[in-house]
């Protein structure tokens, strides 16, 4: 699997962490589970060009921020993903929850949803410690 630098990829943007409204951690032996709330505004730069007529968050911007949250929780490194779903598109001004739930070191789960729709959802897997 090639390896794709997402800032390159993504060129600029919001970090997930600057859009926040609220974020809920736990930490436990057991695994993680946290919540973010946020809303994306209408200048978002990921909104421009995608699609002009209707704009809708890119799915890799979704993926990025997964990805950026993962990275405070030092679970593992990135190794493929599965059950991947884009359900419904993303407008700007919708308020989102992003919630990740991992029970185990090798997996995480993902899902992005309000109080109206689930919008994207997946899995992380992590490549083993040992690997």
């Amino acid at each position: 699997m090639a390896n794709v630098n997402m800032e390159s990829a993504l060129g600029r943007g919001e970090s997930l962490k600057s859009l926040l409204l609220d974020s809920r951690v736990e930490l436990s032996p057991d695994g993680v589970n946290a919540s973010y709330d946020f809303s994306l505004p209408e200048d978002l730069l990921f909104f421009k060009g995608h699609f002009f007529d209707r704009p809708i968050l890119p799915g890799v911007v979704q993926l990025n921020w997964v990805m950026e949250c993962l990275e405070d929780f030092q679970l593992g490194e990135f190794s493929s993903l599965t059950r991947l779903k884009f359900m419904k598109p993303i407008f700007p001004n919708t308020p989102l929850t992003l919630n990740i739930t991992s029970k185990n070191s090798s997996s995480v789960k993902f899902r992005y949803f309000n109080s109206s729709h689930n919008f994207s959802s997946g899995n992380v897997l992590l490549a083993s410690p040992n690997a």
